[in-house]
């Protein structure tokens, strides 16, 4: 997998560091947190609860590549191979941390589990379970940290990715600090950005990391189905 058109573009931005890639900036910021607004207001207003596939993926994924696209801007996701399997893999020890809370934390895993009774929706949990977590990946990782390098080197771009990254899972906290405890809940996503980060600092590999964040989900679920099922 590619984003396509990463030669003499890519040696060119890299080369500018002080320019970065877009320009200007702020519009991959300002679109994607309006469409969310915009889209939270009017589920809101309709008494509808969207699933996590379009309530987050459509404005911190899809905004982002169409507006990429319309650009003609590298999508940057990189491509299949080591670097993909190593960006992967930094999620692992997430992964086990979920599976480990499982058989402590029945209120939770078996709710998972009842989402998850039937082909049908495996697949439908699937499909927005991965659009909505590859969503984050995919926009503090390629447009907040690898624009950031570009413009401040690499130890601000992690921290910026770290911030967007934890501000995106305030919600997540509030669950997960029943699981975890509070200061738990803030290592765990907090270490989870980092740790990313400096994956994605070192492959630039966004499809890894996407593909990473969503086996930590479907893990979760494999444990929640197997204990509570």
């Amino acid at each position: 997998m590619s984003g396509g058109g990463e030669s003499r573009g890519e040696a060119g931005a890299l080369a500018r560091p002080e320019a970065g890639e877009l320009r200007p900036w702020w519009p991959l910021f300002a679109l994607p947190i309006s469409a969310y607004l915009a889209l939270a207001c009017g589920a809101r207003a309709l008494g509808a609860e969207l699933p996590g596939s379009i309530a987050v993926g459509v404005p911190f994924l899809f905004v982002p590549l169409l507006y990429l696209a319309w650009l003609r801007v590298p999508l940057r996701f990189g491509s299949v191979g080591r670097p993909f399997v190593l960006s992967a893999a930094s999620y692992a020890p997430f992964a086990a941390w979920v599976a480990l809370a499982a058989p402590g934390s029945e209120w939770y895993y078996r709710s998972l589990a009842s989402t998850v009774t039937t082909w049908p929706l495996v697949v439908f949990w699937g499909a927005d379970t991965f659009f909505h977590v590859g969503a984050v990946d995919y926009f503090t990782k390629r447009v907040v940290q690898f624009e950031a390098e570009l413009r401040f080197g690499g130890r601000p771009a992690l921290a910026l990715q770290t911030a967007a990254w934890s501000l995106g899972h305030v919600v997540e906290w509030l669950w997960l600090r029943l699981l975890l405890g509070d200061a738990g809940a803030a290592v765990f996503l907090v270490s989870a950005g980092v740790v990313t980060g400096l994956a994605y600092q070192r492959w630039k590999n966004a499809a890894g990391l996407m593909a990473g964040h969503f086996l930590v989900n479907v893990t979760a679920a494999a444990f929640a189905v197997g204990l509570y099922g």
